[in-house]
């Protein structure tokens, strides 16, 4: 239906109940995405990219103050909001039937964080003013998205066969990943203080995203366009 999203309202209101919905026709499978619910039945269970980026966030989705449905700034785009610390996560669904490209939310921000769309590893450029974030987005038709918005805990530098990273000091207990476009987990290594150098598999041409994470949680990421580019 043309600017209609199914919102599962016991999931939000009742977060500390774990909600699975089953596939049925008057739904569509990226209801579930925009839900944060569970995939109950293997036909429309999770990609293994979505299932390692909501994994990765299950202290935003399995937090007890989501916050659906909240207000976006453009009319049958819809968000919810999954705070986590530092940290929110934010599932979006475009209910239209044709693409958007603009202005989504407006928020305050301040430029010690950054957004990141988790699914499609891209580095989303925010226009900012008085302390607030102005955030865009680019959706295909019923399609849904998964955005962060995360501190800069680290200083990273993409070089052609390289990423280097800097964590402050004291980072002890941090893991990391360097993840593929597609969602390939291509190295994970465990960051010291001071420089990590982490080399990049020779012939890999698709977007990288460098994660930082700590018990198993995402704390911060960067992005970078294919190699060479």
């Amino acid at each position: 239906i043309e600017g209609f999203v199914g919102i599962n309202v016991a999931r939000f209101y009742f977060p500390r109940f774990k909600i699975f919905d089953y596939q049925v026709f008057s739904k569509v499978p990226e209801w579930r995405l925009f839900n944060a619910t569970g995939a109950f039945n293997r036909e429309w269970c999770f990609s293994a990219k979505e299932l390692a980026v909501m994994q990765e966030n299950a202290d935003a989705f399995g937090a007890l103050y989501p916050e659906p449905m909240i207000p976006t700034l453009m009319p049958q785009v819809y968000a919810n909001a999954f705070p986590a610390g530092e940290k929110t996560v934010y599932t979006i669904y475009n209910a239209r039937s044709t693409a958007v490209e603009g202005d989504l939310l407006r928020m305050k921000s301040d430029d010690g964080e950054h957004f990141v769309d988790l699914l499609r590893a891209e580095e989303i450029s925010v226009k900012r003013a008085k302390g607030h974030a102005v955030v865009p987005i680019q959706l295909p038709p019923r399609t849904a998205a998964i955005m962060a918005r995360l501190p800069r805990v680290a200083q990273v530098k993409w070089n052609k066969n390289n990423v280097v990273v800097r964590l402050p000091e004291g980072s002890e207990g941090f893991t990391g990943k360097l993840v593929s476009e597609r969602g390939d987990v291509l190295s994970e290594f465990e960051p010291k203080d001071g420089k990590n150098r982490v080399p990049i598999p020779r012939g890999e041409h698709s977007a990288l995203m460098l994660r930082i994470l700590k018990n198993g949680r995402l704390v911060d990421a960067s992005v970078h366009g294919a190699p060479g580019s």
